[in-house]
């Protein structure tokens, strides 16, 4: 499904901020919160998702493995998302959430 057919289909609030770019962002999206305010981004799916990708295009000389490119998108989430988070419209910033197997 795409972006616009969730917001619609979840209702969520029109200026609920959505991550950019979306073709990065979007497939860490898991939930909505309930005021409707809020979309839910999960950090595993999000750099996992975007590690994966990325190893999958990787050139045939390029001798980085998957946890290189994991750490790679580990460290872009942190540095240019997760520290912009407090500079956003509190009322509709995302959330991100930290999945733990245990």
């Amino acid at each position: 499904m795409e972006l616009e057919e969730l917001i619609d289909l979840w209702g969520i609030d029109e200026n609920a901020i959505v991550l950019e770019p979306r073709d990065y962002f979007n497939k860490g999206i898991i939930g909505v919160s309930e005021d409707k305010q809020h979309l839910i981004y999960s950090y595993q799916k999000l750099t996992a998702g975007n590690a994966a990708e990325e190893f999958s295009q990787k050139e045939k000389d390029d001798k980085r493995t998957y946890d290189d490119f994991l750490s790679e998108a580990c460290e872009n989430v942190e540095y240019n998302t997760i520290r912009s988070l407090p500079y956003m419209d509190a009322e509709y910033r995302p959330i991100i959430i930290y999945e733990f197997e245990g």
